[in-house]
């Protein structure tokens, strides 16, 4: 085999990693539970498409439990996950909520998980 049929060997292979991963996503989200504690909602993947993103993840999420934008309520504060907080406020655009970083105490925004701007989100279960 020369270099231009192992290269060619290898992206296919990589490629066929890469579709195994994607159909393992879409698998676990839809096949999981109902949200009954915090620990049960799963990390957000990173989805190429974001029509993919919105049919399986955002759908799947609220299937669960997670609240959807439209039911949340400006002012209140939601029990939730993100990777730095389990409790964040509405602002109507935003969650908001406290940050300990590099050793103080900071207010961050964080993007509801049906806005995916390429960061962390958070993804409400109940409101406190």
């Amino acid at each position: 085999m020369d270099w231009k049929e192992k290269r060619e060997q290898l992206q296919a292979e990589a490629q066929e990693r890469k579709s195994m991963r994607k159909k393992q996503r879409i698998e676990r989200f839809e096949t999981m539970g109902p949200f009954n504690t915090l620990d049960d909602i799963p990390d957000i993947p990173i989805m190429e498409n974001k029509d993919d993103y919105q049919k399986i993840v955002v759908k799947n999420l609220i299937r669960c439990g997670a609240i959807p934008i439209d039911q949340l309520e400006v002012g209140a504060r939601y029990e939730g996950t993100c990777r730095n907080a389990s409790e964040a406020v509405w602002n109507g655009k935003q969650f908001e909520y406290k940050r300990y970083k590099f050793g103080d105490w900071i207010d961050a925004r964080i993007n509801h998980f049906q806005e995916d701007d390429g960061n962390d989100l958070f993804v409400p279960l109940r409101k406190r």
